[in-house]
Parts: structure tokens; sequence; C-alpha cells
């Protein structure tokens, strides 16, 4: 149990860490960093759906890492800043990177919120969870958030040359999302 406090303890500080980095910067590979070593770090905390949680996690790390790909290849930026009007001017790029965005922003029927919530209200789970998982909440609607506002909404800049994704990138991307939001449903229907 002593154990449990020191690492729950030490989680708190990380995210809370997280959640500051988040919010003071810029680039996205760096996010993906704080995002996927907070996300998977959980998994201490989780009683039960471990393997549901992971699978979920991975596909949303994928899709995640997609969007990312996309937007320094296409763009030549590793930043949140500089492409504001993505939804006005690559409405396919726009839909999956706000699809890819609440999977990471931990809101249901995806997979990994799923879990995380039916943690959040088990019975089984402990105190020092509950917290874990509610502060992981928090970051990554903190991150949503930092994403959202600095990359699909704002007027387009005239200075960059929007380029919407290609068939293979859609097909991709668009096969994470329905795997993880059917995986999602399924889960819920199955509890």
């Amino acid at each position: 149990e002593g154990y449990m406090e020191f690492i729950s303890i030490l989680y708190w500080i990380s995210v809370i860490l997280g959640i500051w980095y988040v919010l003071k910067n810029q680039r996205l590979v760096n996010l993906f960093i704080v995002y996927s070593l907070l996300n998977i770090s959980i998994i201490v905390f989780l009683k039960n759906q471990i393997e549901f949680y992971l699978l979920g996690t991975i596909s949303n790390l994928i899709a995640f890492f997609i969007v990312i790909k996309f937007i320094k290849d296409k763009y030549d930026v590793e930043t949140v800043f500089g492409l504001e009007g993505l939804v006005l001017k690559t409405p396919v790029f726009a839909f999956i990177l706000r699809t890819v965005l609440i999977m990471i922003g931990g809101f249901p029927p995806f997979l990994s919120s799923n879990v995380i919530y039916y943690n959040l209200i088990n019975s089984d789970v402990s105190f020092y969870s509950i917290i874990s998982l509610i502060l992981l909440l928090i970051f990554n609607f903190t991150l949503f958030m930092r994403l959202t506002v600095n990359v699909l909404f704002g007027k387009p800049s005239e200075d960059v040359v929007y380029k919407d994704v290609s068939k293979n990138i859609t097909i991709i991307s668009l096969f994470i999302i329905i795997l993880n939001l059917y995986l999602g449903i399924s889960y819920i229907l199955n509890l």
C-alpha cells in the first residue's frame, strides 16, 4: 500500500507537469510523447479491462501519429501554430483531425475513454486510482483544447498552401477511427 501512495503522488506530479507542458509547449512531437507516456502509465491504476484500454490507447497513438506526420510532411511545421483555418481549406483532414482529437481528448464512445470511465465508477477502485484517472482526463482534455483552438479554427492564412489528405491516409485513418468507435460501443454493450 505504501508503494502505491508513492507511485500515485509521482504520477499526479507528472500529470500536473504534463498539463503545464501542454499549455506552454507548441511542438507536436513533444505533445505526442507526453500524451503517450501519461496514457500508457495509467495502466498501473486500472483495476479492470487493461487489455481493452491498451488496445484503445494504441489505436489513439497510431491515429495521432498519422495526423502529426501528415502535418509535418505536408506543411513542414512542427508546432501547433500557423495552421489556422484547416476546417475551411481541408475538409477531409479536418474531419479526421477533429475525430482524432476527440479520441485523444478522452471522450466517449471511444474505447480507451470508456475503460477509464468504467474504472472511475467501479467500486473496487482505490482513491489513488480515481484521482489519477481524473487527472489523466484533465490532461487529455487540456491537450484536446490546445490543439483544437490552435489548429482547427481561425482564419486561413494566405501564406499557407493547404493540402488535403491522400486516399491512402484517409482510408487508414478512417479504419482506425471506425475500429476504435466499434470497439468502444461493443465494450459498453458488453458490460
